[in-house]
């Protein structure tokens, strides 16, 4: 099996020099469904954006065996797709439509490639009909989705998501849950809502205090209550 991700001996601090973590080592092969947790401040969100490099650490990167670095940042970032936690940060068009068509037209595609990816990433989300409408006036769960959705446009082999149920409410929450179960690409989740990793994830990656605690089968990792206690869970 194809490794989708491989992380050596990653480290990273902020601007001020506090450390996020050090060393972190991660496999993650192409299929997988894997769930990042971790409390607060553990590094889950900054992970994720080392995955397509909006953020750079020491050492090792590779997605797909290309190495994290200038010369690759283009072919990565149509690779991995990441999907923020707060879809006000991905949405920032007048209309659904431009939201949506944003990453395929910076991939200079034609004018009907652009729209046949717009229209099959939103049919994939279940929000056909909505293309004229204004991103900013949508509700928490519809923007969820559009944001999924101007990630899918790219076509990516990895879709990483920050956090995908949080301000949902249960029914919005079920809904995104049944979405994201229906993907078949490599799936990352970083979340604090266990119950929804566990239903989506096969793996499970624990991080605190800046270094990856424990990892396994997801629902050994999160039935044991001794470990997620210990560790804000």
């Amino acid at each position: 099996m194809d490794k989708a991700i491989e992380i050596r001996n990653l480290s990273y601090s902020y601007p001020d020099g506090s450390a996020v973590f050090e060393g972190i080592n991660l496999k993650i092969n192409e299929g997988e469904r894997v769930g990042i947790i971790g409390p607060n401040g553990a590094g889950k969100t900054t992970l994720l954006l080392h995955l397509n490099g909006i953020l750079r650490g020491k050492d090792e990167v590779k997605i797909f065996g290309l190495g994290l670095n200038n010369g690759n940042l283009h072919e990565i970032r149509k690779r991995v797709g990441l999907v923020f936690q707060d879809p006000d940060d991905q949405l920032f068009s007048p209309t659904v439509f431009d939201d949506v068509a944003f990453g395929p037209l910076n991939m200079e595609l034609s004018k009907d490639e652009v729209n046949n990816r717009v229209k099959e990433a939103l049919e994939e989300v279940g929000m056909s009909g909505f293309e004229k409408r204004f991103s900013h006036a949508l509700s928490a769960g519809e923007k969820k989705r559009i944001a999924i959705a101007t990630v899918l446009s790219m076509n990516p082999d990895i879709l990483a998501i920050d956090e995908p149920t949080s301000n949902l409410d249960p029914g919005m929450r079920k809904n995104l849950i049944a979405l994201l179960g229906g993907f078949q690409t490599t799936l990352i989740i970083a979340s604090h809502d266990l119950n929804m990793v566990e239903q989506l994830c096969t793996r499970v990656i624990l991080l605190n205090r800046g270094r990856i605690i424990a990892e396994g089968i997801a629902s050994e990792m999160l039935e044991n209550k001794k470990l997620m206690q210990e560790n804000g869970l």
